[in-house]
């Protein structure tokens, strides 16, 4: 017969599984985390997934929503990644950023075709403080669809978290956890992509950024309502549910205890 010690044991090994499943089910799938980014004095990924970037013109770090952050100064300065294999589908993009000149369109965010030149993705800031969300395929100069928050004054100089969401056909964008905007594109991108922060794009030189994006992380998940609200509450890097060989040790150890008692 089982002791009592062996029942706490194995009631114990329960609890924590349900637990560790209930955190599972409320954080933003680990497999779908394609980079991020969070300028904690480089430009690496840390997702695992080594999408590591480079600095480009006068781009620093400083204080960030979460220690550091990247810090441009409205000069041609942007960080740069290549060849990203992100959002030939669904996809998220969050973070946070500070605008310090509010009299200017401020792009905090912008995907390129890999090995062309022309537009699919960009997030900016503009002068009138709203949010733009372009998602544009076929790549190019122009066309695509516009999703536009309003009312907002986001380059008042505080700390903001946003989140763009392309999910099947629908697109929406978040602002500190609420959904702002919605509209409707059925269009799938096609290739990998090149993807910059603090400019429109590394050949376009325009629509600079002033102040400082932080926490930056892309998925090829359309992130839910409770994940962004979970992102925006949290500003740390963007969070990966437990890992499932933990989670299989976990569950392992309990069927041997059950079959050893049968409880």
């Amino acid at each position: 017969m089982p002791t009592a010690k062996n029942r706490n044991i194995y009631t114990f090994l329960k609890l924590g599984i349900a637990v560790l499943l209930s955190i599972t089910i409320n954080l933003p799938a680990s497999a779908a985390l394609i980079a991020s980014w969070s300028g904690e004095g480089n430009a690496n990924d840390s997702s695992g997934n080594g999408y590591n970037g480079s600095l480009v013109g006068n781009t620093s770090y400083g204080t960030g929503v979460s220690g550091q952050g990247f810090v441009f100064d409205g000069n041609n300065d942007y960080v740069s990644f290549n060849n990203v294999d992100f959002a030939q589908g669904s996809y998220s993009i969050s973070g946070w950023f500070q605008v310090t000149n509010d009299t200017v369109n401020n792009t905090v965010f912008s995907a390129t075709q890999f090995g062309g030149s022309s537009h699919g993705i960009m997030v900016r800031v503009e002068s009138s403080g709203n949010l733009r969300f372009l998602h544009r395929f076929p790549y190019g100069s122009s066309g695509g669809t516009s999703l536009f928050t309003s009312g907002l004054s986001l380059n008042d100089g505080d700390f903001y978290h946003f989140a763009v969401v392309k999910n099947g056909a629908s697109m929406s964008t978040f602002i500190d956890g609420v959904l702002s905007a919605s509209t409707t594109d059925s269009s799938t991108f096609t290739s990998s992509m090149n993807i910059d922060l603090g400019i429109n794009s590394r050949n376009s030189l325009v629509h600079d950024f002033n102040g400082t994006i932080d926490e930056v992380g892309v998925y090829n998940h359309a992130l839910t309502l409770e994940e962004v609200a979970l992102l925006a509450g949290a500003s740390s890097t963007p969070v990966s549910a437990p890992s499932p060989i933990l989670l299989a040790i976990l569950g392992l150890v309990t069927m041997m205890l059950y079959r050893k008692y049968r409880f």
